[in-house]
């Protein structure tokens, strides 16, 4: 940090867009920054900065003439450039691809199109676009998907909560429930002539049910094979 700040920085204290796009243009494979990539790396730094001065609008309202990236950014700021750069040919070729209208963004339609091929054919559902757009839009305009956020898309593609394992229960909580749904000792047994009648010539018979239902069932219970009261 105080490397960077030494070498880049003209108050000691942060860097400003053209402090931070000298910075960056030294650990790019070929040595450049355009504005795009520019407002995505100062939009991650000010989201992920605890700064009291950080920006906190929209990629639209940041002004790269009043933009700063601040030290407690830095180490993540170059991962994840440096992360960006290394995988940039991939990245462009990705865009190039999915850019159906050739405008520098990738619409909806078009993010659909690329999260389908990562699903070998089978197109997203809505609950799973929503979440990885929003995943992947760092720079916040709300317009589109811009090619630094192409990376953070597939990632999340990969990551997005409908592939995370549903919990199981643990198997001490079932023994407990087990404990608890067990007759008492000393309690009479269960009399067959109480359990729910079931009306209608195909209706299964009360022993088939029983067998699908714990061992008492309250008059008020729904029986699960025949959903009759």
């Amino acid at each position: 940090v105080k490397d960077v700040l030494n070498r880049f920085s003209s108050n000691g204290h942060f860097l400003n867009s053209k402090e931070a796009a000298r910075w960056l243009v030294g650990l790019s494979t070929d040595g450049s920054i355009n504005d795009d990539e520019l407002r995505w790396i100062l939009m991650l730094g000010n989201k992920s900065s605890e700064s009291e001065k950080r920006f906190r609008g929209s990629m639209k309202e940041l002004d790269l003439d009043q933009a700063m990236l601040f030290p407690d950014t830095f180490e993540f700021v170059m991962d994840s450039w440096i992360t960006y750069v290394q995988n940039k040919p991939t990245i462009d070729g990705i865009f190039r691809k999915f850019d159906v209208d050739r405008n520098g963004s990738l619409s909806r339609d078009e993010v659909s199109s690329m999260l389908t091929m990562l699903n070998e054919g089978v197109p997203p559902n809505e609950e799973d676009m929503e979440w990885v757009i929003q995943s992947a839009d760092e720079i916040g305009d709300g317009e589109g998907i811009e090619t630094p956020e192409v990376l953070q898309l597939i990632s999340a593609w990969y990551i997005r909560p409908s592939l995370q394992p549903v919990e199981e229960e643990d198997p001490e909580d079932l023994k407990g429930q087990d404990a608890a749904a067990a007759p008492r000792k000393g309690s009479k047994k269960d009399d067959s002539s109480a359990a729910p009648q079931h009306g209608g010539a195909s209706a299964p018979a009360p022993q088939d049910c029983e067998k699908q239902q714990p061992a008492a069932v309250s008059p008020n219970q729904v029986c699960g094979q025949c959903h009759i009261q």
